[in-house]
């Protein structure tokens, strides 16, 4: 019975260092992989630096082959969206600074108004040419260029609908050629 019980203990203790060894190698595997996955990494961000410096917009190079690294393209979509929009506010204070009222502006030609309305400046009939062009462009056949009226210092022009119905008013000024919406 001795003898039984020691073999039972020796081959219980071969199990217990047979699991402790698989356990011993289990972890060697997954650090082995962390090592790698590691190295993977640091190798993808080395070349994600180097192809910012060889491509200062959009990155195409990610170590996993010529795909397109989207998180980086993501990134920079929105460092130029945030860059945008600070030009778009800088734009809007330098024209509160102008004064001129917040509304359509038609390219000017460099400070002269006959640039877009001919050498007249804004007129009823080169207002409504434009007015004209503008709703062709937007592609609405529905829409119509109204009545066009001459109001001393501004020109009233009306959008309607087929139907008479009126969609916007805009007061467009004749001594700088501001288009402002009439609310």
């Amino acid at each position: 019975m001795i003898k039984h019980v020691i073999r039972i203990a020796l081959t219980a203790g071969i199990f217990v260092v047979n699991g402790a060894s698989l356990q011993a190698n289990a972890q060697q595997n997954v650090q082995e992989r962390n090592f790698e996955r590691a190295d993977f990494y640091r190798e993808r961000a080395k070349l994600n630096a180097q192809s910012n410096l060889d491509y200062p917009f959009i990155p195409y190079q990610t170590g996993r082959g010529n795909e397109i690294d989207y998180v980086g393209l993501t990134h920079q979509i929105q460092m130029l969206a945030a860059q945008l929009q600070a030009v778009a506010a800088e734009a809007a204070a330098k024209k509160r600074q102008e004064g001129s009222a917040p509304g359509l502006d038609l390219p000017v030609a460099a400070g002269a108004k006959e640039g877009t309305y001919g050498p007249d400046g804004p007129t009823e009939k080169s207002v409504g040419i434009l007015l004209e062009y503008r709703l062709m462009v937007s592609g609405n056949p529905r829409l119509k260029v109204g009545p066009i009226k001459d109001e001393g210092e501004n020109i009233r022009a009306n959008i309607v609908t087929e139907n008479g119905a009126v969609v916007d008013e805009y007061l467009v000024n004749k001594s700088n050629g501001v288009w402002s919406p009439v609310r």
